[in-house]
């Protein structure tokens, strides 16, 4: 039947998300969607397509497009009665209003969610709701609560042997703003010792250069730009290569303040990192 391509076809565009080709994802979503058109009895298969179809507008930088179509998939587990389907468009809609930049709205929104999973066993909604609270305490600010919320989070996560890379990062970038350096590095340590999530781990790597750099610890910082370039290398275009690439850039122009600096190589070494984030969001443009 139509309705199990689709549901197929939902996968696959998962599947090309994790391997970065967002391309490809574009176009398994949309043909999903469109067999789903018109089809009776697809309700639950459409709600998986919308949930896919949001998470691919997030990381290509759609994040209103992502928050409707989370609320359309959370209107359809309303009607189905499936709880578990409801709580998780929730959360996805939290992390599509952190991303427009309403911080406040997804605190509260991921407040009432953590009171209706208090009561619940744990579970990998329970893990993903509370690292969403944790994340949206440090951007606004409240740190302290933040890092506890962000613990609890990994308690269950590594008690149900998740992989918890994206929650240890949040935990070093909360350390990083409390100023503990010497607990940041560690978290970020342990993602970039973690090979499940190449995007993650590369993110972890520059957040500990721009460290490294604060602390004007220059011998470190030059040591981690090779092994951050060579990652980059190996990653298709998307948002987040896009986005290291230019975070790279800027942390080699702040390594021109290192003494006995070559200026012109790094000049070009940056210039050339830049020229290719430029090219593939070309790419995904004409996507």
């Amino acid at each position: 039947p139509r309705f199990y391509q689709a549901w197929s076809l939902s996968l696959v565009s998962l599947a090309w998300q994790n391997l970065g080709d967002l391309q490809q994802a574009q176009t398994a979503i949309d043909k999903s969607l469109s067999l789903l058109q018109n089809q009776k009895g697809n309700a639950e298969i459409l709600a998986v397509a919308l949930n896919t179809q949001g998470s691919l507008k997030i990381k290509m930088g759609q994040a209103n497009d992502a928050l409707e179509a989370w609320k359309q998939a959370e209107l359809i587990y309303t009607k189905l009665k499936d709880n578990a389907g409801k709580i998780g468009s929730k959360i996805n809609q939290a992390q599509a209003l952190q991303a427009m930049g309403f911080y406040r709205r997804s605190q509260k929104l991921l407040e009432s969610i953590n009171q209706t999973l208090l009561p619940e066993a744990d579970s990998k909604l329970k893990v993903q709701s509370l690292h969403g609270l944790g994340v949206a305490l440090q951007l606004v600010g409240d740190l302290k609560e933040s890092e506890k919320v962000l613990k609890q989070s990994l308690t269950i996560s590594e008690k149900l042997s998740l992989d918890s890379s994206d929650i240890l990062f949040s935990l070093g970038n909360t350390a990083r703003d409390l100023k503990q350096t010497e607990k940041a590095f560690d978290y970020y340590q342990q993602v970039a010792n973690n090979p499940k999530n190449r995007l993650i781990q590369l993110e972890a790597k520059l957040n500990q250069l721009s460290l490294h750099i604060e602390q004007s610890q220059w011998q470190q910082a030059f040591d981690l730009v090779p092994q951050i370039q060579s990652g980059l290398d190996k990653l298709p275009p998307s948002r987040g290569s896009i986005y290291a690439s230019v975070n790279l850039a800027k942390s080699i122009a702040k390594l021109m303040k290192a003494p006995g600096t070559a200026k012109a190589s790094l000049n070009r070494n940056a210039a050339k990192i830049l020229a290719r984030a430029i090219k593939h969001a070309e790419t995904l443009k004409a996507s």
